[in-house]
């Protein structure tokens, strides 16, 4: 058994989308974690809200680090459009970025946790 401790290194967030779209190329797996508006209707179609990249795995000097981007809707905000025009353009917008990464790296659809379990915590000295 080795004598190594681990040590949980948060995902480190970046403010580029180019930047994460390096990182993304070099992970060994992307998440991505929609977030949708909510609607009162059933039937209305699903308009994204944010969109959560992280990249898992992404080794930077021997050391595998997670690098997180956040797509926004604020972010696309264009106020001479209706908020149908908006919500649906920025919907299509936030689409096609995540199949860029897709494309270039294997894409899952999920969430990562970023806080130790209850059962790790209790196990610390």
């Amino acid at each position: 058994m080795s004598g190594d401790n681990s040590v949980f290194i948060p995902p480190v967030t970046l403010f580029k989308y180019e930047e994460f779209r390096q990182f993304a190329k070099d992970a060994a797996l992307v998440v991505c974690t929609p977030e949708y508006f909510r609607s009162p209707f059933l039937d209305d179609e699903k308009r994204l809200k944010r969109v959560t990249l992280t990249a898992v795995g992404v080794n930077v000097r021997g050391l595998p680090l997670s690098f997180k981007y956040v797509l926004d809707f604020d972010d696309f905000h264009d106020p001479s459009k209706t908020w149908d025009e908006e919500s649906a353009d920025v919907t299509r917008l936030m689409s096609e970025l995540v199949d860029e990464i897709g494309a270039a790296s294997t894409l899952v659809q999920g969430r990562v946790e970023t806080e130790a379990s209850l059962g790790e915590v209790l196990s610390r000295p």
